[in-house]
C-alpha cells in the first residue's frame, strides 16, 4: 500500500538503497505479525480455548529518530512510510480477523528534545469507511521532519509518559510494543559541559543511564509472545553506501 517507489523515482534509487528498505519492511512485518498473534488459534485445543484469557489487543509505540543525518540515511521518508503500513495493517486487521480486540499505536518523535506526535489511540472500526476516514486523519500526523541532534533518551521519557497517560482498556490481556527506527549512534549536543560526562566520553554514561531507565520502566518480556513486560526492538536505517555513521552531529 505504500510502494516503496513508484515511477520515474525508481530511476534515482539504488538497488541497495531498495534492499535495505525491503529488508526494514520485511523485519517490521516480522514483529508487528508477532506482537498481534500472541496466541496461533489453530493451534489451540478446546480446553486452551477455556482456561486462555481473551487476547485484548496490542499497545505499540514508534520511537522515530528525526535527527538531521535522517535527511541522508532516509532520504525517501520511509520511517513514516513504515508506521503508516503498520497503521493500515493493524487498522484492518483489528477490522476483519479480531473484531473483539482493540490496537493502539503511538508515536513519539526525538532529536534535540523529544516531541509526542501521536498519543495510543485505538484503530478500531465499524466498517471500512470509518476506517479509511480515520487512517486519512492519523497519517497527517506521521511524518519525517528535522529535529537536529539524537537524543533518544529523552523520546524514551515521552514514550513512558505515553503508555502512563494512556486509557485502561478492558477485553484481555494486551500486548505492549517500543519499535525504534534510528540511523544510529545517540548525540546531545553540549554534553561537554556536563558535570555527568566530566573526564570520559558520551557514550558510556549515557548508555547506561538509558540502560538503568529501560530497566526501571520497561521490564522485558521474557517469551516473544508474552503479554506480561514490554517488547522492545531497534531498525536500522542507512540509505549509503558505506557502513559508518556521519560525523556530523545527529
Amino acid at each position: 500500500m505504500f510502494p516503496i517507489a513508484t515511477g520515474q523515482r525508481l530511476g534515482y534509487i539504488r538497488r541497495h538503497t531498495l534492499v535495505r528498505v525491503a529488508v526494514v519492511f520485511f523485519l517490521l512485518a516480522s514483529y508487528v505479525l508477532g506482537l498481534s498473534s500472541p496466541i496461533k488459534a489453530q493451534q489451540e485445543t478446546q480446553r486452551d480455548i477455556s482456561t486462555t484469557p481473551p487476547y485484548g489487543g496490542i499497545d505499540l509505540v514508534f520511537l522515530v529518530d528525526q535527527s538531521g543525518s535522517m535527511r541522508v540515511n532516509d532520504p525517501y521518508s520511509q520511517r513514516a512510510n513504515a508506521i503508516k503500513w503498520v497503521l493500515q495493517y493493524l487498522g484492518i486487521d483489528n477490522l476483519y480477523s479480531r473484531r473483539e480486540a482493540i490496537h493502539r499505536v503511538g508515536v513519539v518523535s526525538f532529536g534535540t528534545g523529544a516531541e509526542i506526535d501521536l498519543e495510543l489511540v485505538p484503530l478500531r472500526s465499524v466498517d471500512e469507511i470509518e476506517w479509511n476516514d480515520r487512517y486519512k486523519e492519523l497519517e497527517q500526523k506521521v511524518v519525517a521532519k528535522n529535529m537536529v541532534n539524537t537524543d533518544v533518551l529523552e523520546g524514551l521519557r515521552l514514550v513512558k509518559q505515553v503508555f502512563d497517560s494512556a486509557s485502561t482498556v478492558s477485553g484481555g490481556a494486551r500486548t505492549r510494543g517500543i519499535i525504534i527506527l534510528t540511523d544510529g549512534a545517540p548525540y546531545r549536543e553540549g554534553w561537554q559541559q556536563d558535570p555527568r560526562y566530566a573526564g570520559t566520553n558520551f557514550y558510556t554514561p549515557y548508555f547506561r543511564e538509558m540502560g538503568e531507565f529501560i530497566r526501571e520502566n520497561f521490564p522485558i518480556a521474557q517469551s516473544p509472545r508474552s503479554t506480561e513486560g514490554y517488547h522492545i526492538w531497534v531498525l536500522g536505517l542507512n540509505a549509503r553506501e558505506e557502513t559508518g555513521q556521519q560525523a556530523a552531529p545527529g
